[in-house]
């Protein structure tokens, strides 16, 4: 965002959402560049969404930024798995997100979506498991390391290297959003 002085006049473009559900519209993101609301408008491909063009002063522009103040529309390198090798890996790709969604998103994949998965019942369960199921979970998907690290903020060597693709669970935590 560029800086601007008391009585400037300014551009801002609002996202908004038109929730079908309860008719109601709400300013999803915000920011002084036409380009970044376009190119959040493409990313999302959402009928939801439509851009709202508005020109003002800055103190009045401040009232309507201040009630939404993480909304602001920002670029983000994120990790996605690169589908086109035989081998998998991971690239970083550029995408239009919001200050909310930015902390979500990293919040959860450094938590290994623990505000979703409660790894406290897996880990109390786990005894219970036939030893091949127990044996599985543990050794091939490393719930054993992801529990180490959500329930006792323990690193180890592969939950350290665990790399997640941020693309898709970005899709996953707001699959509303998303056309």
């Amino acid at each position: 965002m560029a800086k601007y002085e008391a009585g400037d006049i300014v551009t801002y473009y609002f996202i908004i959402r038109e929730d079908t559900y309860d008719k109601s519209n709400f300013i999803k993101g915000w920011t002084d560049s036409k380009e970044l609301a376009e190119f959040y408008l493409r990313f999302h491909n959402s009928s939801k969404y439509r851009l709202k063009k508005l020109t003002n002063t800055i103190e009045e522009m401040h009232e309507i930024i201040n009630e939404n103040l993480h909304d602001e529309i920002g670029i983000a390198n994120i990790y996605t798995r690169d589908r086109g090798k035989k081998s998998p890996s991971t690239k970083l790709i550029v995408i239009p997100i919001t200050d909310t969604e930015s902390r979500f998103l990293y919040d959860e994949t450094r938590d290994f979506l623990s505000s979703i998965v409660n790894y406290s019942y897996l880990n109390e369960s786990i005894p219970y498991l036939k030893n091949k199921y127990r044996d599985a979970l543990m050794s091939t998907l490393l719930l054993n390391s992801v529990i180490k690290k959500i329930l006792h903020n323990r690193l180890d060597k592969k939950n350290k290297d665990i790399e997640m693709d941020q693309l898709v669970l970005l899709y996953k935590l707001f699959p509303a959003e998303f056309g």
